[in-house]
């Protein structure tokens, strides 16, 4: 007679049930079950990994927009396996393989529907809790009560799902780039489909295909927010199964610029066009938000920090001499506080939420994201437009070639300053 499995924490349906509903769990994911012929693929790949980790195959495998995989139960009996295609579309074969296999580790628990359940809750109770930290402290201790409540089922889980994830990518330190990577792809998609969805009102877009061309770009090491260390990573809870040394999370943060690389190949190259519309249709938008990101605005800030530093009005010149002459940290400073103040005031734009309010003020922003917002604003002034979305990095004019300002602002803040002048007096005579 086969033993029955142990509770991930010693816990039993009943505890579980409470925790979800302490949690205030909803599963409300909405999805496209994955074909069988044409996504053979991808039901091959879920096959193997439930083989090499010993639990049952999924019955159903259910495409989802957002950038998450897990577990629930199927609709005709069974479990079913949620994919989200941003992960199948963008993750090389070895990383999906191990992002699935750490899915999949709740199917050796007893009540694993439940325990899938607790695995999800966990993380917008996280979420929750650090939201509503300052804003709202009760709420944050209610479900900081839940974090800690179930942190034994977690440490369980957490330990049987690094371990099988380690399994199928063949070391612990490749499985936790999987992870690292997965996480930053669903922290970027977040943030991406939104502003996308709402700036192509009128436009029908290859939301997925227009991703992954944004996300397969490299991002310079002071685009602090561009393609950031997850979240969920700093925290000492995240995959420590997999932490082989004390730098291999850097080592990992170092391996997911890009988010999609440039080696390896995904398990499917796109799907169906229908099901690709259909899912997009699906993520959900708040069209009374703000997502312009002032980014124009931000950079007139830094004309006025330079200002401040000069005591005088400042031209886009005096910015470059400025961080010539070695002064680029305290114009960047001044920039921040100049921010700071705007956020005080209640005249934050996007930028100034998205920066400030988010990091909770800390750390101050870096010269070369004060440069990068400094050539937005001057590039807007002669005509110049600028697409976050699709185009990070480039400054854009009617028929002509974009200007890309990467390379550009990286040898600013290395100290040379000698194609930030000549790009500077470029733009003024676009005019």
């Amino acid at each position: 007679m086969a033993e029955k499995p142990q509770a991930a924490g010693d816990l039993g349906s009943f505890r579980l049930k409470r925790l979800l509903k302490d949690a205030r769990y909803v599963d409300d994911r909405q999805g496209i079950a994955a074909d069988k012929a044409e996504d053979a693929l991808l039901w091959d790949l879920v096959a193997e990994v439930a083989r090499e980790t010993r639990v049952p195959a999924p019955e159903a495998l259910v495409l989802v927009p957002d950038a998450e995989i897990s577990v629930a139960k199927a609709a005709e009996g069974g479990f079913a396996l949620y994919i989200g295609v941003p992960l199948a579309l963008a993750l090389p074969a070895v990383e999906l393989k191990a992002v699935v296999a750490h899915a999949l580790a709740v199917m050796r628990e007893p009540h694993p529907e439940l325990a899938a359940g607790l695995v999800r809750a966990r993380e917008a109770a996280q979420v929750r809790a650090d939201l509503w930290v300052s804003q709202a402290p009760r709420l944050s201790r209610h479900f900081q009560q839940v974090l800690d409540d179930s942190a034994g089922f977690h440490a369980d889980i957490e330990r049987h799902a690094d371990r099988a994830a380690a399994t199928v990518a063949g070391s612990r330190e490749r499985a936790l780039v999987a992870m690292v990577r997965a996480q930053a792809i669903a922290e970027h998609f977040a943030e991406y489909a939104g502003c996308y969805v709402l700036g192509a009102a009128d436009v029908a877009p290859d939301l997925f295909t227009d991703w992954l061309n944004v996300a397969a770009q490299p991002v310079p090491d002071w685009a602090s927010n561009s393609l950031p260390l997850p979240n969920l990573a700093t925290r000492t809870a995240f995959h420590p199964g997999l932490r082989t040394s004390g730098g291999s999370l850097n080592r990992a943060r170092q391996a997911v610029n890009p988010l999609v690389p440039a080696s390896g190949e995904p398990v499917v190259a796109g799907f169906a066009d229908d099901v690709s519309d259909a899912l997009a249709s699906f993520i959900e938008v708040d069209r009374g938000a703000d997502y312009s990101i002032g980014y124009a605005e931000a950079g007139e800030a830094v004309l006025a920090g330079a200002g401040r530093l000069l005591g005088r009005d400042a031209t886009p010149a005096d910015v470059v001499d400025l961080v010539a002459d070695d002064r680029g940290a305290e114009l960047a400073v001044a920039w921040f506080e100049l921010l700071a103040a705007e956020l005080e005031a209640g005249k934050a734009s996007g930028f100034v939420t998205e920066r400030i309010q988010r990091a909770a003020m800390e750390p101050a922003s870096t010269l070369g994201e004060a440069l990068q917002v400094f050539l937005i604003a001057v590039a807007v002034r002669h005509g110049y437009r600028f697409d976050a979305v699709l185009h990070p990095g480039e400054l854009m004019a009617d028929g002509g070639e974009p200007i890309k300002t990467y390379a550009v602002i990286s040898e600013a803040v290395a100290g040379d300053t000698a194609r930030l002048a000549q790009l500077v007096a470029q733009l003024a005579e676009g005019a």
